[in-house]
């Protein structure tokens, strides 16, 4: 069984259908690994030992029935620690949020859980999942380098292979950058695919859930386990845009070549890209993006700053303080652009 941590999302899935891997077995092997990687890659802020293994032994016995509650049966996922998940406290790397409260599922878990996962617990974060205070998440690739942020233990998580797959979210870019960093695959979904009920947010207007697995198959088959509205299939393949105006100019030349030699792929397997250029406007947008996603976050937040904002990290609270005072105006104008 100790090769199930080289195995991915979908062939977990599908051992565990065919009954040639037993969820608790599976499971074990994961614990295994947490117990030995977690106190050097710290992506844990809460791992929910007896329940998961009470899940899974739960799904091993449906599972010699063949009676299967989804496509993830079994397979064990990491929550990033801004969802509720019931049983669980959320905690968003803040001292200003109460360990003992606890919470029914938000509308990811309780998607993830009609799928058959197996909810094994959360995720480091960025303090709520913003621009705060950073965990202790390393990346297990280099330790003296970070795992990325916000979703920092979602992708260490995975990176490390403690968990076939999590769940992060993103608002700039907290998916796809940790998933980057550590060496495995990212999906930002569009907006409003992924529930965001039960979601700590940072922008209301702007924050996506996000998933982080092993391999692009792997991302397939969770977004249309758990998706809203996951769309069909296309015919024919969709043009690939290729903004090499946007990003590439700043970028290092051993992460430009990456990134050709992953186009250079897509090229081969018969999927037509484009060049593509932004309109000039466009880089504006980023600016504005800022000032929705940073006004947002201070409303949300302001009255936790009220309550106890001397349990907030000083970054946190100054920047609360800050976009607090942006003119209602600016606001709209900056929705309206």
């Amino acid at each position: 069984m100790s090769n199930a941590l080289d195995l991915t999302t979908s062939e977990l899935a599908l051992g565990i259908a065919d009954n040639s891997l037993d969820p608790v077995e599976t499971l074990g092997v994961f614990l295994d690994r947490i117990d030995a990687r977690e106190p050097h890659w710290h992506a844990w802020a809460h791992i929910d030992r007896d329940g998961a293994l009470n899940q899974a032994k739960v799904m091993a016995a449906e599972a010699s029935r063949g009676e299967l509650r989804g496509p993830l049966h079994g397979v064990p996922v990491g929550i990033k620690d801004v969802f509720h998940a019931e049983g669980m406290p959320t905690l968003a790397n803040s001292q200003t949020m109460d360990a003992q409260a606890t919470y029914p599922d938000s509308g990811v878990v309780a998607a993830l859980r009609r799928a058959g996962a197996i909810i094994l617990g959360k995720c480091e974060t960025v303090e709520f999942a913003g621009m705060g205070v950073p965990p202790a998440s390393r990346n297990p690739w280099n330790p003296a380098h970070t795992g990325g942020g916000s979703s920092s233990g979602s992708g260490v998580a995975v990176g490390a292979r403690m968990v076939p797959a999590t769940i992060g979210t993103q608002t700039g870019g907290s998916n796809l950058r940790p998933a980057s960093y550590n060496g495995v695959a990212g999906f930002k979904p569009s907006y409003g695919a992924l529930s965001r009920d039960g979601l700590l947010p940072v922008s209301w207007s702007l924050d996506h859930p996000g998933l982080i697995a092993r391999s692009a198959e792997d991302l397939d088959l969770i977004f249309r386990a758990i998706a809203q509205q996951p769309g069909s299939s296309p015919s024919a393949p969709k043009r690939i845009g290729i903004l090499r105006d946007f990003f590439f100019e700043t970028s290092e030349a051993g992460t430009v070549d990456v990134v050709e030699t992953a186009l250079g792929k897509l090229d081969v397997s018969g999927l037509e890209t484009k060049t593509v250029s932004l309109p000039a406007l466009f880089k504006a947008h980023q600016a504005i993006h800022h000032l929705i996603m940073s006004t947002e976050m201070a409303v949300y937040h302001a009255p936790r700053l009220h309550q106890n904002g001397d349990l907030m990290s000083p970054r946190h609270k100054l920047l609360v303080e800050a976009f607090s005072l942006v003119p209602a105006s600016y606001y709209l104008q900056a929705l309206r652009a």
